[in-house]
C-alpha cells in the first residue's frame, strides 16, 4: 500500500508521463537495456532561497583539517552531519580519526542522534575507507539487526547492501534481496535506484516486479519530497544522475533544469553546476546571460572555481566586456585563501601587464614561491622563478638561485626544454674538459629529441660551433644546423619576394608553416603574420599573437621594424619604422631599445635624436649592455681615458648583468688571472656564435697573452664566416693584430693566413679585400712587394668593384704610380670614363680630378669650358685646391670670362678653406697693395 501511495503522490507532478505509459510501467518487465529511457522533470515551485547554506566544501575541509577534537562546533546537529559527509566525500582515508571523533561526541550531545544512526553513520565511514574487517568485528550489522531492523529503510538499504557484497559479512543474496525490497517498498531512494539499475537488462528478482522506469520515478519522486532546507541536495543527486547518464539516460538539458531550480532556490553548487553545463560543449541551448548569472551566485557564495571561472571570463572578455583589474581581483581573493588554480592563474595574468611595476613583480613572485613550495610544484613554476632569478639579480649574480630552480624543475620534468636549456649556458661557462661539456649537451640533445623544437637545436649547433672545448666542431654543429631548420624558422630562409608574397596573400600555402611557429612564439614568424593580417580577413588576434612572444629574445613590435626594412630598403630610420620601435620601447619590449639606438645612430643625429640616443645608450649600459656603453664611449669623444670612465661608472653592473660586449670592453681592466678566466668563461656562452664575436674573442685572449685560445677563437671565426667579404676582412685585420704582438710566437703562419684570406675575397670580387690589399701596399706592409704586372692587376680590380665614394681615391693613388703602371692600367681601363662617372655623381675629389686630367688633354686641345665647370662644382662644395685653381682660371680667362675681382674672390675663399699656396699668394698681394 505504502508502494501505491507513493505512486500516486509521484505521478500528480508528472507532467510528461501519459497516464497510458504509467499503466505499461506497472506491467511485468521486459527486456530493457541501461540506461534506463526516463524524463523526471522538475516540480512547479516557488523560487525563494530556502536551502541550507553552509560554507564552501573547501573550507569545510580546511575548518575540520585545524579542529582540536575537543568539542563540536556549535553547529546544528543536521550541519555537522552534512560536513562530516563533505570530508567523507572528499578522502575518508585521510579524515577517518576526524569523523570517527566527532561522531562519536555527536551521540554523546544530541539525543536526536540515534544509536541506530550512529552506527549506520559509522558503517558507511567504514565500507568507503575500505576497513570491511572492522565492521565485522565490532558486530555492527548484529547490533542493527538486534533492534527493529524494518522500522528503519536506511539500515534495511545498508544492510542489503552489506548482505550483497560478502566483504563484511557472510554473502547473503535471498536475505539482502528480501531487505533491498522492503527498503524500496518503504520509499528508500538508494534501494529503489539499486533494484531500478538491477532489472534494467530484464533480470528478474524475487517479489518485485516494478518496471525500471517506474522505480525510477518513485526514487527521484522519493528525493524531491517536501521543500525544506535540504531539498537542493536531494534535487542536486536528481540532477547527478542526468549529467552522468550511468543509471538513467544522460540528458544534460534535464540536469541544467534540476541544477537551474536548486540554485533558484539558493544552492550554489548548483549554481556552479548550470555555469559549468553552459560552458561546456554539450547539447544545450548557450545563454551567456544565464552562464554569468549562475556563475555570480556561485562566486559570490565563495566557491574559489567559480571565482577563478568567472576571472577567466573578465580576462578573455569572452562574454562581457574585457576587465582585468576585475579579473586579477577575483584571481587574487582565492589565491589569498591558498588556491592553486587562483594562483597559477594570477601569476599568469600578471605575466601579461604590458608595464608591470615593483609591486605587480613581487606579487608574481611570492605567488610562484608559494607554488614552488608546494607538495607538487609543476615545472614551469620552477622554471619561471629561476629566469626571474636572473632577470632581477643580474644574468651573472642571479645564476646561484636559478641553477637551483632549473635542477629541481628537471627533477620533476625530465628533459624540460627550457629548463634544460637555461642550465645548459650556466653549466657550459664552467666547463673544464670535454667529457663534462658531452654530458652538457647529452642533456640537450635528449630535449631536442624529446620536444622537437628548434630551442634546443639552436643551442647545440652554438655549443659545437663555439663554446666547445675543442671548437669548431664543424660537423656537429652543421647536423643540429640542418635538424634546426627542418623544424626552424620559416622566415629566416625567405626571400625578399618570398615575403612579399607571403604578406600580400594570406591564403598562400606558407601560411600553415607560419602560423605554427607563431604558435611556438617564434618573434619574426609573428611578424610576418600580423603584417598579413593588416588589411585581411584572416582570423587572428593580433593581442594573442603578442602575447606570445613574451620571454622570446625580440618582441613583435622589433621585428615587424626589421621585416619592414628588409621588404623596403627605403624604409631605414623613416617615421613608420621609428614609430614601430619607439612603440616596442614603450612596451618594453626585449631588443627595443637597442634596435631604435641603432636605427637612430645609422643616419647621423639632429640634436633632438642625439638626446634620445643618449638617454637610450645611457638606460641600456645601466642594464649591462656593452654596445650602449661602447656608444657611451664615442659620445663622449672616445679614446682611452673615456673607456677606463664609463668601465669604473659601470664595472658593478658589468659584474652583475654584463653582455658579451660589456664583458669583453672590461677584460683589460681586470688584473687577476681567475677574474680573467671567468670573464672570459662568460663571454663564451654570452657571445654569437659568428665571425664578430669570435673575432673579439680572439683579440682579448691574444691581448692577455693566450696566444693558443686567440688562435683557436680565430678558426672559430672562420668556422662562422658567412662567406661575406667583411667577414673576411674582419677575421683577416685581427690575424695580423694578434701576429703583430710579441706574445705569439707564431706570427709568419697568421700573417701568410691572414693575406691568404684578402686574396679570396678579392678573387671573389669582393670590394673590402681588394681595398686592403691596396692600403696594405700603399703601406708597404703586403708580405713581398709587388712587381709592376701584379700591381697593375690590383689597381684594374679596385677600381671594378670601387663603388663611387672609393674610386676618387683609387684613382688619385694611380696618378702616384709611375708612367709603367698607369700605361698598364691604361690599356685596360678607362680612367676618363671612371673620372666622369664619378664626377656625375657630385663627388668634389673627381670633379677636380678630372678638370686636371682635361687640361692635360695629350691631344692639346682641352675643353677649357668643361674645365672651369668641374672647377666651379668643385669649388663650391669647399674643395680647396679647385677654389685656387679658378681663381687662377679667371684671373687668366681659362673657360670663364677673366675677372681679377672673381678671381681674388676665389683665391680668398682658398685661404680661409686651408690651402696654404693661396695663403701666401693673398699674403703676397696684400702686400703689394701695401707698397
Amino acid at each position: 500500500m505504502m508502494l501505491q501511495k507513493k505512486l500516486r503522490h509521484v505521478t500528480r507532478g508528472i507532467s510528461q508521463v501519459a497516464p497510458l505509459a504509467l499503466i505499461a510501467a506497472l506491467a511485468p518487465i521486459a527486456t530493457l537495456a541501461a540506461p534506463i529511457e526516463v524524463e523526471f522533470q522538475p516540480p512547479e515551485v516557488t523560487r525563494e532561497m530556502v536551502c541550507v547554506h553552509d560554507r564552501p566544501d573547501t573550507e569545510v575541509i580546511a575548518a575540520w583539517k585545524a579542529w582540536d577534537g575537543a568539542a563540536l562546533p556549535d553547529l546544528p546537529a543536521e550541519q555537522l552531519r552534512r560536513q562530516l559527509r563533505v570530508l567523507r566525500t572528499h578522502d575518508p582515508v585521510g579524515h577517518f580519526d576526524t569523523i570517527e571523533t566527532a561522531s562519536r561526541l555527536l551521540q554523546a550531545s544530541d539525543p536526536g542522534y540515534s544509536e541506530t544512526d550512529h552506527i549506520l553513520d559509522r558503517i558507511e565511514l567504514l565500507v568507503d575507507a575500505g576497513r570491511f574487517g572492522t565492521i565485522a568485528e565490532e558486530g555492527l550489522v548484529a547490533r542493527l539487526e538486534a533492534g527493529k531492523l524494518t522500522s528503519s529503510p536506511r539500515a534495511q538499504f545498508v544492510v542489503a547492501e552489506l548482505l550483497l557484497d560478502g566483504r563484511a559479512i557472510e554473502r547473503d543474496v535471498a536475505r539482502g534481496q528480501e531487505l533491498m525490497i522492503s527498503s524500496a517498498f518503504a520509499s528508500h531512494t538508494g534501494a529503489l535506484l539499486h533494484l531500478a539499475e538491477l532489472t534494467a537488462d530484464g533480470t528478474q528478482v524475487p517479489g518485485w516486479d516494478v518496471a525500471p522506469e517506474l522505480a525510477v520515478i518513485l526514487a527521484f519522486g522519493s528525493l524531491v519530497g517536501q521543500v525544506d532546507g535540504q531539498i537542493c541536495d536531494r534535487m542536486n543527486r536528481i540532477a547527478g544522475e542526468y549529467r552522468r547518464g550511468d543509471l538513467v539516460a544522460e540528458n544534460v538539458a534535464l540536469s541544467e533544469r534540476w541544477f537551474q531550480l536548486s540554485a533558484d532556490l539558493g544552492d550554489y553548487n548548483a549554481a556552479w553546476q548550470v555555469a559549468q553545463i553552459q560552458s561546456e560543449q554539450q547539447a544545450v541551448e548557450k545563454n551567456p546571460e544565464r552562464l554569468l548569472t549562475y556563475l555570480e551566485q556561485a562566486a559570490a557564495a565563495g566557491l574559489t572555481y567559480a571565482k577563478n571561472e568567472l576571472g577567466r571570463i573578465y580576462e578573455t572578455g569572452a562574454i562581457v566586456p574585457r576587465d582585468l583589474d576585475r579579473a586579477r581581483a577575483l584571481y587574487a581573493e582565492t589565491a589569498t585563501r591558498d588556491d592553486r588554480d587562483g594562483m597559477i592563474r594570477l601569476v599568469q595574468l600578471l605575466e601579461t601587464l604590458p608595464v608591470p611595476t615593483e609591486a605587480d613583480r613581487a606579487e608574481q613572485e611570492r605567488y610562484l614561491q608559494v607554488l614552488a613550495d608546494s607538495t607538487e610544484p609543476p615545472a614551469w613554476v620552477l622554471v619561471k622563478l629561476g629566469q626571474m632569478a636572473l632577470d632581477t639579480r643580474g644574468r651573472w649574480a642571479g645564476e646561484p638561485a636559478a641553477e637551483g630552480y632549473f635542477r629541481r624543475a628537471l627533477d620533476i620534468e625530465h628533459a624540460h626544454e627550457f629548463a634544460s636549456m637555461r642550465l645548459a649556458v650556466i653549466e657550459m661557462r664552467q666547463v673544464t674538459g670535454y667529457q663534462q661539456f658531452r654530458e652538457i649537451t647529452s642533456r640537450l640533445q635528449e630535449a631536442a629529441e624529446v620536444h622537437g623544437s628548434s630551442g634546443p637545436m639552436a643551442d647545440l649547433q652554438s655549443a659545437f660551433m663555439c663554446r666547445s672545448p675543442r671548437a669548431p666542431q664543424v660537423d656537429l654543429a652543421t647536423y643540429w644546423r640542418e635538424q634546426e631548420a627542418l623544424s626552424g624558422n620559416l622566415t629566416v630562409g625567405l626571400e625578399e619576394e618570398q615575403l612579399r608574397a607571403a604578406v600580400a596573400d594570406p591564403e598562400s600555402e606558407m601560411l600553415a608553416r607560419i602560423q605554427a611557429q607563431a604558435l611556438t612564439g617564434r618573434t619574426s614568424s609573428l611578424a610576418l603574420l600580423l603584417a598579413m593580417l593588416e588589411g585581411s580577413a584572416l582570423d587572428a588576434d593580433p593581442e594573442l599573437l603578442q602575447a606570445l612572444a613574451r620571454g622570446a629574445q625580440t618582441g613583435v613590435g622589433v621585428q615587424r621594424a626589421r621585416l619592414r626594412m628588409r621588404l623596403d630598403s627605403e624604409a631605414g630610420a623613416d617615421s613608420e619604422t621609428l614609430a614601430l620601435l619607439r612603440q616596442a620601447v614603450e612596451d618594453r619590449e626585449i631588443g627595443a631599445q637597442e634596435e631604435l639606438l641603432k636605427l637612430l645612430l645609422a643616419d647621423g643625429l639632429d640634436d633632438a635624436e642625439r638626446e634620445e640616443a643618449e638617454n637610450l645608450a645611457t638606460d641600456l649600459a645601466g642594464q649591462g649592455n656593452g654596445r650602449a656603453m661602447r656608444i657611451l664611449v664615442d659620445l663622449a669623444g672616445g679614446g682611452e681615458d673615456a673607456t677606463r670612465s664609463v668601465f669604473d661608472s659601470h664595472a658593478g653592473i658589468i659584474e652583475a648583468n654584463g653582455d658579451f660586449e660589456a664583458l669583453i670592453l672590461a677584460l683589460p681592466y681586470l688584473e687577476e688571472t681567475a677574474r680573467q678566466q671567468d670573464y672570459l668563461g662568460r663571454a663564451r656562452v654570452a657571445m654569437v656564435c659568428a665571425a664578430s664575436h669570435a673575432v673579439e674573442m680572439a683579440r682579448a685572449t691574444a691581448t692577455l697573452g693566450r696566444a693558443d685560445e686567440a688562435r683557436q677563437w680565430l678558426d672559430v671565426a672562420l668556422a662562422g664566416s658567412q662567406g661575406h667579404d667583411w667577414e673576411r676582412v674582419l677575421i683577416a685585420d685581427a690575424m695580423l693584430e694578434i701576429a703583430d704582438q710579441p706574445e705569439n710566437p707564431d706570427q709568419t703562419d697568421i700573417r701568410e693566413r691572414a693575406f691568404a684570406l684578402y686574396e679570396q675575397g678579392r678573387a671573389e670580387g669582393g670590394r673590402v679585400a681588394t681595398m686592403r690589399l691596396m692600403s696594405h701596399h700603399r703601406s708597404g706592409t703586403l708580405p713581398e712587394p709587388l712587381g709592376e704586372a701584379e700591381l697593375a692587376e690590383l689597381y684594374v680590380d679596385l677600381v671594378e668593384v670601387a663603388n663611387l665614394d672609393y674610386l676618387p681615391n683609387a684613382l688619385g693613388w694611380l696618378t702616384e704610380e709611375g708612367p709603367e703602371i698607369q700605361g698598364r692600367i691604361g690599356d685596360r681601363v678607362d680612367v676618363v670614363a671612371l673620372y666622369t662617372e664619378a664626377a656625375e655623381a657630385g663627388d668634389a675629389q673627381a670633379q677636380f680630378d678630372l678638370a686636371s686630367l682635361l687640361r692635360r688633354d695629350p691631344d692639346g686641345t682641352p675643353d677649357l669650358d668643361r674645365y672651369a665647370e668641374l672647377l666651379e662644382q668643385a669649388a663650391s662644395q669647399g674643395h680647396d685646391e679647385a677654389m685656387l685653381l679658378l681663381s687662377e682660371a679667371y684671373a687668366l680667362g681659362l673657360g670663364v670670362e677673366a675677372s681679377v675681382e672673381t678671381s681674388r674672390g676665389w683665391l680668398l675663399k682658398a685661404a680661409a678653406a686651408g690651402n696654404q699656396s693661396a695663403a701666401r699668394t693673398a699674403r703676397l698681394l696684400d702686400g703689394t697693395e701695401m707698397n
